[in-house]
């Protein structure tokens, strides 16, 4: 069950998703008001679970004091491209080489060609934009 502020343990409001990583969270004062980004980090020196906090620029909060804050989950940073997306866009590029192929072969596929070789090269486009989008190699909600 899922705590009234949507924070992923109950029994830990104001503890995010991933709380063993430093990295940045969208957070609102109510469910349906704007998420704002808040970075969820802890002192260089220590790894023990007090000294992590939110900080919320000017001030350092403990988990205690956000768990009436409702939660949203980690921010997707520029570049971050999860396996699921990486397989679906395989996926996608693979079958349109193989629509291509099948075509190519097919007896009177000339006309068939003309029609549908332009959608698959804006498919390709779009697939490399997302690639290019998502070339880096950061993981969702940690820091770069």
């Amino acid at each position: 069950m899922t705590a009234p502020t949507n924070w992923p343990d109950p029994n830990r409001p104001g503890v995010p998703m991933f709380p063993e990583r430093d990295g940045w969270h969208w957070l609102s004062n109510g469910p349906n008001d704007s998420p704002f980004p808040a970075e969820w980090t802890h002192e260089d020196y220590c790894d023990a679970e007090t000294e992590w906090f939110w900080d919320m620029g000017e001030e350092r909060e403990d988990a205690n004091e956000m768990k009436g804050i409702y939660y949203h989950g980690p921010c997707q940073l520029p570049g971050a491209e999860d396996k699921a997306t990486r397989i679906a866009l395989n996926n996608i590029r693979t079958l349109t080489e193989q629509a291509r192929k099948n075509i190519a072969v097919t007896l009177g596929a000339r006309k068939m060609a003309k029609a549908i070789f332009p959608t698959l090269a804006e498919i390709d486009r779009q697939v490399d934009a997302v690639r290019a989008r998502n070339s880096g190699n950061t993981r969702a909600g940690e820091k770069a």
